[in-house]
């Protein structure tokens, strides 16, 4: 018997698991999803190739064996890979400053930098380090994809122009830019405006506009893809019907007809140490965008990604285009968009794709050669305008001033000083913030809630506290960066409560105490003994307490640890417990309106949430003294009390503000709907929803909102609803105020759905017959 554990093919060939069940549907879904795909991908690839400095032709090269390495090694259906605007960037910046842009070294440069990315990719898989694109915040990265695409912007304008601009940062590029206006050639400028208005309104209404002459939703949203593709045809028709190359328009010129030949870039070592800073980046960078992507997609098909896997096959498509002739590849956004919109089923629509482009590259090219650099520059500042978020950074200011500075060091700093730079700082300072901000954690000493057997802050509620025992909450993990302050805090609560015997250490928000704050537990414990106070533990998590007791801590504790907090205090001091909780409830239990002390302000400005009788969490309905209509009276800094909101309070104000549509209108709206997002929970969800729902409950929704690129666009057409409309009201003002601009909620929600007798989507479950 093999001591290997037994390895399925279908883990290492993805591809296997979706050709069982391959059919003559699908494939037709995926071959229409194919040629729509690549009348986009052409225009895009000689575009990007010409941002990276590149022969427009080395896009081509790049959107057809990475296409089919990521075909048979990826997990996504939808996954439209190949070049994109970001990494293109990336690319050109570390590449420039070496050779000249487009010579032969530079190309070959560019080869090994795609084969050192896709090594890099693939190591990370082996090593199972996915983790790692964790560490790039999402504040950093919105800083930096904004300022790409600015800095795209910047540098294509001199092709816009028709005049010789260049440099690495925003204001070399702005400074030459300006200086060469007076050598503008005015038919590149006439095309290259007139080629992004085009593009531009083709892009916001060229749906509407088809559909309102009589095409179908799906023929229109189809044919004004294509779009880039009419442009770069018009205009290369243009060119050569008014030989427009010889009035100083620059073209695209002679390009190679054929498809690559396969070979490996040349490996030098001193260029391979000068790329692999930059090889880290782009593959970090590009994984993150991928996988992102990926997931979103996945999720509104009900299908999983495998991340580890994903960096197997972007790591064997960017070795597939360096032994291809091509550039660093990764996955993108709107190419992803229009595959997933257009029908496709597997990952054999970016196949077929690849496909087209290789007929292209066989037979077409001879067309490019009349083709004006004015159109393609045109054609990557419509594209990554929709990078630019500049109230990304009002939002993250006003919610976390030390977010807000990562993401305007990271923007600044690759404007100012380079891509790479920048993105670098970013980098260095959201962790340097983050061990600063963990370095202090909160810590709140808490009491007894009347009539309940919730403790909460004492600065926050109105609360009980014990005579002689203290109890502080610690709401982080204990690790070296707070280790010392925990001291430092434990003693200065100590001394400013000289009657206490016992004090007791809360641990709900502790996920970790790492062997630095292990010592610093056992030097309190052995202070506090020596000053007659007992130390106990309450609500310690399963895995923490397993740590614990591979120490001597527990043996060495002078107190006990306890699995509540109530049965802590019920045990230490069952008077003022026991009367705490036959008070009644509405004598004390007003949460308090203050801000927290200087040492905490950065946590928890927001009051606990309060229901009810005003005690936090479920399972207390009652409605407090002297409300009105159920609304809870909050006691001011001032003295003076104000009324608290209650939930439909909040849910009417919502309506008065958003849009919302009843279930025939959403019918019709959900064919052309980005994103339909169930804010129902789990549970609810997965009884029965909308078709191609998405499921964000209500409560993660800003979050989870934030921490995917995919989502993060503002101009994305979307649909919400609930069960009856509240939770989805409330959640489409959120969005709203947070700059989404095409928002609807349902009217009436899921139950106003069914009840239309609309289509609803149910779990199938499986026949063991």
């Amino acid at each position: 018997m093999s001591r290997f554990p037994k390895i399925k093919a279908a883990s290492l060939l993805p591809c296997l698991s979706w050709a069982r069940e391959y059919n003559r549907d699908m494939a037709f879904k995926d071959g229409l999803a194919a040629v729509i795909v690549t009348l986009m991908l052409i225009p895009q690839s000689l575009a990007y190739a010409m941002l990276a400095g590149l022969p427009p032709v080395i896009g081509l090269y790049a959107s057809i064996l990475p296409l089919i390495a990521y075909a048979l090694f990826g997990t996504s259906r939808a996954l439209a890979v190949g070049p994109v605007a970001v990494v293109s960037l990336m690319t050109g910046a570390i590449l420039m400053p070496l050779f000249p842009a487009g010579s032969a070294e530079y190309v070959q440069a560019a080869m090994l930098m795609a084969m050192l990315s896709g090594l890099i990719l693939i190591g990370m898989s082996l090593l199972r380090l996915g983790f790692l694109v964790n560490f790039l915040s999402h504040p950093v990265v919105s800083g930096f994809v904004t300022a790409s695409g600015i800095l795209i912007t910047l540098g294509q304008l001199r092709h816009i122009l028709g005049i010789k601009a260049g440099g690495d940062t925003a204001f070399e590029l702005l400074t030459s830019t300006l200086e060469g206006l007076g050598s503008t050639n005015l038919p590149t400028l006439l095309i290259g405006l007139g080629s992004i208005a085009f593009l531009y309104l083709a892009r916001k209404q060229g749906k509407n506009t088809l559909m309102a002459i009589g095409l179908s939703t799906g023929a229109a949203a189809n044919l004004s893809r294509a779009a880039p593709v009419l442009a770069l045809v018009v205009t290369a028709a243009l060119v050569a019907w008014l030989n427009l190359a010889e009035a100083g328009v620059p073209v695209v010129g002679q390009v190679p007809t054929g498809l690559p030949s396969l070979q490996l870039p040349t490996f030098d070592l001193a260029l391979i140490y000068q790329l692999l800073p930059g090889a880290v980046l782009i593959s970090l960078v590009g994984f993150m965008e991928s996988v992102s992507v990926a997931q979103t997609f996945a999720a509104r098909r009900r299908q999983r990604i495998h991340p580890n896997q994903e960096l197997s096959a972007l790591g064997s498509a960017n070795i597939a285009s360096a032994i291809s002739g091509g550039m660093p590849v990764t996955g993108g956004f709107s190419r992803s968009v229009v595959s997933f919109e257009a029908g496709a089923q597997t990952p054999l629509a970016g196949a077929l794709s690849a496909l087209g482009i290789g007929v292209t590259v066989m037979f077409f090219t001879p067309l490019f050669e009349s083709l004006p650099r004015a159109v393609l520059a045109a054609t990557i500042i419509v594209a990554v305008l929709t990078l630019v978020d500049l109230r990304a950074i009002t939002r993250t200011w006003k919610y976390s001033r030390q977010d807000g500075i990562a993401l305007l060091a990271t923007l600044i700093g690759v404007l100012i000083v380079g891509v790479e730079t920048g993105i670098m700082l970013g980098l260095a300072l959201s962790l340097v913030l983050f061990l600063w901000r963990t370095s202090k954690p909160h810590m709140a000493v808490v009491g007894q809630l009347p009539g309940s057997q919730h403790f909460r802050n004492e600065e926050r509620f109105h609360v009980v506290q014990s005579p002689h025992v203290l109890t502080v909450r610690v709401d982080e993990s204990l690790y070296f960066p707070n280790a010392r302050y925990l001291e430092d805090r434990i003693a200065a609560l100590v001394e400013s409560h000289p009657g206490i015997d016992s004090l007791v250490l809360m641990c709900p928000g502790v996920n970790l105490i790492d062997a630095s704050a292990l010592e610093s537990l056992e030097a309190i414990n052995e202070r506090l003994g020596i000053a007659g106070i007992t130390l106990h533990l309450s609500e310690v998590k399963g895995p923490v307490m397993d740590q614990l007791r591979n120490s001597h801590l527990l043996q060495q504790l002078t107190g006990n640890v306890y699995l509540s907090q109530y049965e802590a205090m019920a045990t230490l001091d069952p008077e003022t417990t026991q009367r705490t909780l036959a008070a009644k409830a509405e004598a004390c239990a007003k949460p308090v309106a203050q801000q927290p002390p200087a040492a905490t302000a950065d946590r928890q400005r927001v009051p606990e949430p309060v229901r009810g009788d005003g005690n936090p969490g479920p399972g207390n309905n009652t409605t407090h003294a002297g409300s009105q209509s159920g609304s809870l009276r909050e006691k001011t800094a001032n003295g003076g009390t104000a009324i608290m909101k209650t939930a439909m309070d909040l849910v009417g104000a919502a309506k008065a503000q958003i849009q919302e549509i009843d279930a025939d209108a959403a019918e019709i709206q959900i064919k052309s709907a980005d994103v339909i997002i169930d804010v129902r929970e789990p549970d609810e969800f997965s009884a029965g929803h909308l078709p191609g729902a998405i499921n964000i409950p209500r409560g993660l929704l800003e979050f989870k909102l934030s921490g995917d690129e995919a989502l993060s666009t503002r101009d994305l057409n979307i649909l919400l609803y609930c069960k009856t409309s509240g939770r989805a009201a409330l959640a489409a003002l959120a969005m709203k105020e947070m700059g989404y601009l095409h928002v609807s909620s349902i009217i009436g929600g899921f139950d106003a759905w069914q009840s239309a007798g609309k289509t609803v989507v149910k779990p199938q479950l499986p026949d063991f017959n």
